[in-house]
């Protein structure tokens, strides 16, 4: 003690302030990565959910569209889904088949629609995927189905 000053060692106080920051500074990063993970799991949930909702649409649209050919031109004319058009009759006493493709503002194919007209039972079934032109393995493609007896 000099003039009545308590004199402080000079090495401890810089070493346990550092020391203090680094515990703060890794609690920081590791809640950080904590929440990261979560809202990235979150994020995929979501993309699911809208996988599933276009796969959905898509299914329903393409079976809606089917039984308001069948209903309105019976086993002849053309018929207009989605954004293409497709030529054809329906197989009398048969089975037809045709995909429609639904396309966003940019022309870019977002949903496909695979409908199948069974004449002989009266049964439309039609399955919708979120992508165009799926692979039996392609990673991420939903599908989704509606069948309507008519």
């Amino acid at each position: 003690m000099r003039d009545g000053i308590p004199q402080v060692r000079q090495g401890t106080q810089p070493a346990f302030l550092l020391l203090y920051t680094l515990v703060v500074l890794v609690a920081i990063l590791g809640v950080s990565a904590i929440l990261a993970t979560i809202a990235v799991r979150h994020l995929q949930v979501v993309r699911g959910a809208y996988d599933s909702l276009r796969a959905n649409y898509a299914a329903e649209a393409g079976a809606e569209c089917a039984l308001y050919w069948r209903i309105r031109n019976g086993e002849q004319g053309a018929y207009v889904c989605g954004d293409n058009r497709a030529s054809g009759a329906f197989v009398a006493q048969g089975i037809t088949n045709f995909t429609v493709q639904y396309h966003d503002t940019g022309g870019s194919c977002v949903a496909e629609a695979k409908v199948e007209v069974d004449d002989i039972n009266q049964v439309i079934r039609s399955r919708g995927y979120n992508r165009c032109n799926p692979s039996a393995n392609a990673q991420g493609v939903v599908e989704r189905g509606y069948m309507i007896r008519y």
